[in-house]
């Protein structure tokens, strides 16, 4: 089964689907063209430079997870990432041989020395099958650039940094939904993170909506 299958989401309007198998030479290119698009032509040369390395590094982190799908929520793109979501699809392995729902709560609401708080775990049903959601808020160190991510565990959000200096802590929400389609060994992760806490809310309703569209169908259509 492993390739056999494909996950599909539906895209918020403002959100940038990034370039996961673009060859890294064709990345700048892609980011600079996209943000220029994004922007239209009344965004400045310094806007175009920001929204373009944003995209151009939102891309790269989220490599390094390796998801099938992941997208930039950029609804005011002056501001760079407000969000960002990320689809994976999760196997089974040797400490997880048997995915269940339970076994992927606990993972995903293990806390560790960043955590805030408990996490938050609720169980129900999605079109895609039996799922979980897990909400968590950690911190984690601030980066020195503007439209740094969020390291390992999450997206960056390209929100200006205010009156904070390089070096201090950030607070990172994230919410996510672990799904298991009938048949299928394999589980659906979406994985949504930001650190625009007052839009805590309206992103958390919109990461609800997606999952809702979550679909795993044969890679050959």
């Amino acid at each position: 089964m492993p390739g056999s299958l494909t996950v599909s989401v539906g895209v918020p309007g403002g959100a940038v689907e990034l370039p996961l198998a673009l060859p890294t030479d064709e990345l700048a290119a892609w980011s600079e063209e996209t943000a220029r698009e994004r922007l239209g032509p009344e965004g400045g040369a310094e806007a175009v430079a920001e929204l373009a390395n944003a995209l151009h590094e939102a891309t790269l982190d989220a490599r390094r997870r390796g998801p099938v799908t992941a997208l930039s929520f950029c609804p005011d793109p002056a501001l760079g990432e407000t969000a960002r979501f990320e689809i994976s699809l999760v196997a089974p392995d040797a400490e997880r041989p048997e995915l269940t729902v339970r076994a992927l709560a606990d993972f995903l609401a293990t806390p560790t020395e960043r955590s805030m708080h408990p996490a938050t775990v609720d169980y129900g049903d999605l079109p895609i099958g039996p799922a979980v959601r897990v909400r968590h808020q950690y911190v984690v160190d601030r980066q020195p650039t503007r439209n740094a991510g969020a390291g390992d565990d999450a997206g960056g959000t390209g929100q200006p940094d205010g009156d904070d200096e390089p070096g201090e802590g950030v607070i990172v929400q994230t919410v996510a939904y672990a799904a298991l389609p009938p048949g299928s060994r394999k589980a659906v992760l979406l994985f949504g993170s930001w650190q625009a806490l007052a839009l805590d809310e309206r992103l958390s309703d919109l990461v609800d909506r997606l999952a809702t569209t979550l679909r795993l169908e044969p890679a050959d259509g």
